[in-house]
């Protein structure tokens, strides 16, 4: 499993890019500076500051979000209750100031803005498969992106909501924004055809070797031991048995200081046995 995202990109004033630390090697330079004299700049700033997390059903038809009256409806209340897990968000949206499109040669006569809109609680799954016995030989990897058609409708709302919310950043004033890579028109179809030519992978491959028992096809138990291989381990995002709906560093950084404990008890507990031996 993956994340897939959308990027949605604006023409901005290149100062407010960071695409203006392409204009020239000075530019670069004073940027430094000013980060290393007074702790300001763009050098100060991780590439994204802010995500977005929303739940594509709480978005009205014009892609505004549901209003909170102080009484709710029953059924809304439920909807807006964040202790259910069923509640998770499924999209976020992740503002850059940089051009996402890989494939797009940039000029640095123009800043770009761009909005990320990233499904986050994908159904589609994809597949690796072995594609030889030697181990030098890459696998056979299909990720199944947008294979589900209920993706495509969450991320069609996701880039509904996105351009919504690019409109109240040109309306408060921020800089002035044109349209760079955006869908054709708000039509379902254009939508559609925009998502499928530019979606792209965040990177966040999971669920390879999910934890499960293995009579259900899963790969490793709950001490992330290889069923049926002795001494092997699996400490990353590929045990998950679905992805999370989140960013996948810090929950694979959480596996990997676990299973750093199981294996130090574990051999602790050897120690202990070789001594109660001898």
């Amino acid at each position: 499993m993956d994340h897939i995202g959308v990027p949605l990109s604006w023409k901005v004033p290149l100062k407010h890019s960071l695409h203006s630390l392409q204009t020239s090697i000075w530019v670069a330079i004073a940027h430094l500076l000013q980060y290393i004299l007074y702790g300001t700049g763009f050098f100060l700033l991780p590439i994204a500051q802010i995500s977005i997390f929303i739940r594509s059903s709480l978005l009205s038809p014009t892609y505004e979000f549901i209003p909170s009256p102080p009484k709710l409806p029953a059924k809304l209340s439920t909807d807006l209750d964040a202790h259910n897990p069923a509640n998770i968000p499924d999209l976020e949206i992740l503002p850059v100031p940089i051009n996402l499109n890989p494939a797009q040669t940039f000029t640095t006569r123009e800043g770009i803005f761009s909005l990320l809109c990233i499904l986050v609680r994908p159904k589609s799954t994809g597949s690796v498969y072995l594609a030889s016995a030697d181990p030098q030989v890459r696998p056979i990897v299909d990720l199944g992106t947008l294979a589900s058609p209920e993706d495509v409708t969450v991320l069609r709302k996701g880039v509904h909501f996105t351009q919504a919310l690019a409109c109240h950043i040109f309306a408060s004033g921020w800089a002035p924004m044109t349209s760079h890579e955006i869908p054709a028109s708000p039509s379902d179809m254009d939508v559609d055809t925009y998502i499928r030519s530019m979606a792209q992978t965040e990177y966040h491959y999971s669920s390879t070797c999910r934890m499960a028992p293995e009579e259900e096809g899963g790969v490793v138990d709950d001490e992330l031991k290889v069923h049926g291989v002795k001494d092997l381990r699996v400490a990353d995002a590929s045990i998950f048995p679905t992805i999370m709906a989140t960013h996948t560093q810090a929950p694979t950084v959480a596996v990997a200081e676990k299973c750093a404990d199981m294996v130090r008890n574990e051999w602790r507990h050897r120690a202990t046995l070789r001594m109660i031996q001898w």
